[in-house]
């Protein structure tokens, strides 16, 4: 086809209106969506008991969000305790020595 031939067909009127009623048809067309609900109300209660956590889930690591909040919390904790620990023992050790440099007769 050449250029002229589509520019014609284009400017047609029958295919102005043509598609203005199809435009004004689709805008008239209602579309009703019909639910289960049943499912709905199932899928509602297994997303209410999913979501709800229990006390004794946080001790037991069941809940996915107290996990996480206990991990970014207990781990510096346990680093410093750690460190704290290492320093009480190397304090022990160090005194320890001294004591027994000075109660050595040399």
């Amino acid at each position: 086809m050449n250029l002229a031939f589509i520019r014609k067909l284009l400017q047609h009127d029958d295919l102005h209106q043509s598609l203005k009623h199809i435009r004004d048809n689709g805008q008239k067309t209602l579309i009703t969506i019909h639910h289960d609900m049943e499912e709905i109300h199932r899928v509602l209660e297994r997303v209410k008991k999913d979501g709800e956590h229990h006390w004794w889930e946080v001790l037991f690591g069941w809940s996915p969000t107290a996990t996480g909040i206990f991990n970014s919390v207990l781990h510096p904790v346990i680093v410093v305790l750690g460190l704290v620990l290492l320093c009480l023992v190397l304090t022990v050790i160090y005194k320890d020595v001294a004591l027994a440099e000075t109660s050595v007769p040399t």
